[in-house]
This record gives C-alpha cells, sequence and structure tokens, in this order.
C-alpha cells in the first residue's frame, strides 16, 4: 500500500508540487481581503436603547479606549447611581 502511494507521488511530484504552488498563492492573494472588525458598535443596531447610551457615554466623556466593558441594566445607564458605579470599576482597574 504505502509502495503505490510513493509511486504515485513521485509520478505526480511535479503536478503536486504545481498544485501546492497554486494553492499557496492563492491564499496570500486572498489573505490581502481578510480585514478583523475590533469595532463594538457594530454588534448593535442603529436606534438601539445599549448602543445609544454606549455614544452618549463616550461623546460626554470623550473616551476611545481600546477596551471597553459593556454593562446591561435594566435602568438606564446614564443615572447618576449608575454613572458612579461605572467611574468606581473604572478607577478600581486602574489600581
Amino acid at each position: 500500500m504505502t509502495e503505490k502511494l510513493a509511486r504515485f507521488i513521485f509520478k505526480r511530484s511535479k503536478f503536486i508540487l504545481a498544485f501546492v504552488v497554486l494553492m499557496n498563492v492563492a491564499a496570500l492573494i486572498s489573505l490581502t481581503r481578510l480585514a478583523i472588525d475590533t469595532d463594538v458598535t457594530g454588534f448593535f443596531n442603529e436606534g438601539n436603547e445599549v448602543y445609544d447610551e454606549y455614544v452618549a457615554l463616550t461623546e460626554k466623556y470623550d473616551i476611545s479606549e481600546s477596551i471597553v466593558v459593556l454593562i446591561e441594566d435594566d435602568t438606564s445607564l446614564l443615572t447618576e447611581e449608575n454613572l458612579f458605579t461605572v467611574y468606581d470599576l473604572r478607577t478600581d482597574s486602574l489600581l
């Protein structure tokens, strides 16, 4: 069985090599079109209440850090108590 496989590979080695080279070139070409979207807002639709609150917070505090923590609650995140909670979480994370 292994001799048959070895003969098959040996007889068609140029074809196999050409096929592998073509597949690698195709992979490299498609790699140039690869993009990774790390924007958190892509998870929300326009007009979504959570998205609107996120936009309001980023505009109010002029933040654009790469690490964003989303907190979900039944009440608005823009209440004074919730804003202090977020502030405390942020302060604790900087320590």
